[in-house]
């Protein structure tokens, strides 16, 4: 199994707005994508200006995600850009299941 990782952090302001979108994002992503689901967390990172939510997409195998961030990632990532420009931050990270 592996987990493609987003976590973001994003101005208070537009947090109701950034929360709608995030959730059609992520059905729309997983569709397209074809990961197994995902799964939306929230987290208190102790800052009261911003809102922080961790993404975890759910993968068969390292190939489908690195073919996600090749020929979709761009526009996703583009669409959050276009949308709410510099007001969220994002980290990405792959996690592999060890045995």
């Amino acid at each position: 199994m592996v987990i493609y990782e987003v976590s973001v952090e994003v101005d208070k302001e537009i947090a109701p707005a950034y929360e709608l979108w995030l959730k059609e994002h992520i059905v729309e992503l997983v569709k397209m994508a074809g990961f197994d689901g995902a799964k939306l967390f929230t987290f208190d990172s102790g800052n009261p200006l911003v809102t922080n939510w961790v993404t975890h997409y759910q993968a068969k195998s390292l190939d489908l995600v690195q073919n996600y961030l090749e020929k979709l990632a761009p526009s996703f990532r583009a669409d959050g850009v276009q949308r709410f420009g510099k007001r969220f931050r994002a980290q990405r990270r792959i996690l592999t299941l060890t045995e």
